[in-house]
C-alpha cells in the first residue's frame, strides 16, 4: 500500500508524485522538480488549502568519472517496478523514489 501511495504517476510530459508535504516531478527531458506544499489553516478552522512553496529544479548537466567528463547522451527517463522513476544516461541511471521524508 505504500509504495502505491508513493508512486509517481504518469502525466504529459513526465511522471508527478509526492505526499502531504511536498510534490515531485520528473520531465521526460530529464529534469527533477520538487516544492513544498504548505498547510495554511484559516481562522474559522475550515479544511486548510495547499499552496506550494518554490519550486527548486535541478537537470544534471555534466557527468564525470574521476577527473574525466562523460558523454552526457539524451536522457531516457522510465517508471520502475516500485514506483519510482530512473533516469538513464548511457551507464549513469539517476533513480528517484518518493517517500515520507521527500524524494
Amino acid at each position: 500500500m505504500r509504495q502505491v501511495h508513493f508512486a509517481f504517476q504518469r502525466t504529459n510530459g513526465g511522471f508527478a508524485g509526492g505526499d502531504a508535504s511536498y510534490a515531485s516531478w520528473v520531465g521526460l527531458d530529464g529534469s527533477f522538480e520538487v516544492a513544498p506544499i504548505v498547510c495554511l489553516q484559516d481562522h474559522d478552522a475550515r479544511p486548510c488549502n495547499r499552496p506550494r512553496g518554490a519550486t527548486l529544479k535541478l537537470t544534471t548537466s555534466r557527468l564525470e568519472r574521476g577527473s574525466t567528463a562523460l558523454l552526457l547522451p539524451r536522457p531516457q527517463v522510465a517508471s520502475t517496478h516500485d514506483g519510482g522513476v530512473d533516469i538513464l544516461r548511457g551507464e549513469v541511471v539517476e533513480h528517484f523514489r518518493n517517500g515520507e521524508t521527500g524524494c
